[in-house]
């Protein structure tokens, strides 16, 4: 038989002869090659993976603070318009105390609440009209109080009619605002 060699490269032999690869360092480089290329692409798509995850849970909390904002905004404007229907609610009771009392005072079914001898109705209304406001529906108020007081016959009667529809007038301007 021939003669055997063992080469790491290919060299030309002669006819007959027995090529052997060295068994020791080609595949312990090549299975060495192989697993650090299997750990750092593991690393390097880990890495990428771990950055995309971050940005999607950064994505996600930005939105959910969108919404966080959103609620709150929404709960706040839902209490701001319920405080001021509420506020309206109130004011709007005040005028028609007030315009009841004046006109139990007033005689001739005017007034519908109050007795037409209860003589500290009107002075509490007014002091309700007057906290509750505003200073255009006070001055009405109180001119309607001084044509109640002057209300005698005819004359004093179309004075304290012209007075109240001055004084409804008024408060509905104030109930729009």
């Amino acid at each position: 038989m021939g003669e055997t060699r063992y080469v790491s490269t290919p060299t030309p032999l002669r006819r007959g002869a027995v090529v052997r690869q060295n068994p020791g360092m080609s595949e312990w480089v090549s299975a060495a090659i192989g697993a650090g290329s299997a750990v750092v692409g593991g690393i390097v798509t880990g890495w990428f993976t771990r950055s995309a995850g971050h940005r999607q849970a950064d994505a996600a909390a930005h939105a959910g603070n969108r919404q966080a904002d959103a609620l709150i905004s929404s709960v706040r404007e839902t209490l701001d318009e319920q405080r001021a229907q509420s506020h309206w609610e109130a004011r709007r009771n005040v005028y028609v105390q007030f315009l009841d009392a004046v006109g139990s005072r007033a005689g001739g079914g005017y007034g519908l609440l109050f007795q037409s001898g209860d003589e500290t109705a009107v002075p509490r209304a007014f002091m309700l009209l007057e906290l509750e406001g505003p200073t255009e529906v006070v001055q009405s108020g109180r001119a309607l109080m001084e044509a109640v007081d002057r209300r005698r016959g005819p004359e004093g009667l179309s004075a304290f009619d012209a007075a109240r529809v001055a004084f409804i007038n008024v408060a509905r301007s104030a109930m729009v605002r």
